[in-house]
């Protein structure tokens, strides 16, 4: 990734929180996992290693994929955000099935992607996003 990636400073510092996790506790014991079913003979028919190297694989993928995003992250300062338009970092206010719910704009690694009215994240290149951004020059 050669861009830099908008997100706000929770959403940075919870990234992060999550690569620790994933590097120092998930990880060791997937190695662990895999160490004790490699120990366990013939590797071609054992069910246990391959699981547990596929997991250790996507665990990876997901680690590099993590770090990746925190090297290139630019975190929203929300001190200076302007007032005359939906930027990152604002909440808006939409009338949904006539009751108003409130959406904070953030970069596309907060936003929820299944999304629902509990987790009020809208990305910024969000198709519901589009026309407001849109009105504000951004």
């Amino acid at each position: 990734m050669n861009n830099k990636i908008k997100i706000s400073k929770l959403g940075l510092e919870a990234l992060k929180e999550e690569l620790r996790v994933l590097v120092d506790e998930k990880r060791p014991k997937l190695v662990e996992r895999l160490s004790y079913a490699r120990s366990q003979g013939d590797l071609a028919e054992n069910s246990d290693y391959q699981s547990a190297r596929e997991d250790l694989e996507f665990l990876d993928g997901r680690i590099d994929e993590i770090q990746e995003v925190v090297q290139n992250a630019s975190v929203i300062d929300d001190t200076i955000l302007k007032t005359d338009g939906v930027n990152l970092g604002t909440t808006v206010t939409l009338k949904v099935n006539g009751k108003d719910h409130a959406f904070e704009i953030v970069g596309e690694w907060e936003a929820d992607p299944s999304w629902s009215f509990d987790f009020n994240f809208i990305t910024h290149l969000s198709s519901w996003n589009g026309p407001y951004w849109q009105e504000s020059g951004r």
